[in-house]
């Protein structure tokens, strides 16, 4: 099909690729807990809804970098990721979603910003962006390239609704029409090709700036996806799609194998970012 992730192939041919990276859980409060601090979820207790609130009492890897004199700055576009939750720990700026998923167009420009006037220091930046998270709003020349014509009788949150239906029924996918399902496929992969855009402007800031030969770029997920797998639709459910996330790390000094343009098959945890992180930065 065609290519939805150019620039995610770009960071891949100057990084590592690990094929076989997993999320500690299937889903962002907990998961996004684990990988800003190295814990596991038992150990950092955000395990449900009524527990979803990020200890004080835990270690963050932007409260490390902060100590040792990084300037540091957090952005998110998932409303589970706010200063309300406790997720701003370390951050000397950081931006949460007021309402609702804002997509990358209304973050990533700010983040570019802050980075433009920090380019001169140690920084840590962290960016989490959500365009390939329902409700789909791809940018139109992505969904012009990749969705075909909506469906009629295709709500405009069909994802959403179906995903309510199958995640609490196990409603059978041959309930959801062809038209529907490749609707649906096909809205992601648009929203895909959107969150990929994005990364290309950060990618390109970096080059502007000449800092990608001494910036650490670390391309992760906090859940995968079920696009009808397991009559499943979204995040939900303990199946490797909800797990299996994608990982790509491009150290400019290669450290520990991870050079440019490797793959690695071996089994890969996304809670291992920040000791990985933090033993690279000595």
């Amino acid at each position: 099909g065609p290519e939805t992730t150019p620039q995610l192939t770009r960071l891949a041919e100057h990084g590592t690729l690990f094929e076989e990276a997993q999320s500690s859980s299937s889903w962002t409060w907990p998961s996004t807990a684990s990988l800003l601090t190295g814990l596991g979820v038992d150990e950092h207790g955000v395990r449900d809804a009524e527990a979803c609130y990020l200890n004080g009492s835990v270690e963050t890897l932007s409260e490390v970098l902060q100590a040792r004199g990084y300037t540091t700055a957090g952005y998110s576009g998932n409303p589970l990721i706010v200063a309300e939750r406790n997720y701003d720990q370390g951050f000397e700026f950081f931006r949460g979603s007021r309402s609702g998923f804002t997509p990358s167009s209304s973050i990533v420009p700010e983040a570019m910003s802050w980075m433009r006037e920090r380019r001169g220091e140690r920084f840590f930046l962290y960016l989490h962006l959500i365009d390939p998270h329902d409700p789909h709003h791809p940018m139109p020349e992505f969904e012009e390239q990749f969705a075909f014509a909506q469906p009629e009788d295709f709500e405009d949150h069909g994802m959403t609704r179906y995903a309510k239906a199958l995640n609490e029924d196990s409603l059978g996918s041959e309930q959801v029409p062809a038209t529907h399902a490749r609707r649906i496929d096909n809205i992601y992969d648009a929203s895909v090709a959107t969150g990929d855009h994005w990364l290309g402007v950060v990618l390109d800031t970096l080059d502007d700036l000449n800092l990608s030969d001494e910036t650490i770029v670390v391309f992760t997920s906090d859940h995968g996806e079920q696009l009808g797998d397991h009559h499943l639709l979204g995040k939900m459910g303990y199946f490797d799609q909800s797990y299996h996330i994608p990982m790509i790390v491009r150290d400019p000094e290669a450290r520990a194998d991870v050079s440019r343009g490797n793959v690695v098959q071996e089994f890969t945890e996304t809670i291992d970012t920040m000791p990985t992180i933090l033993n690279w930065l000595g």
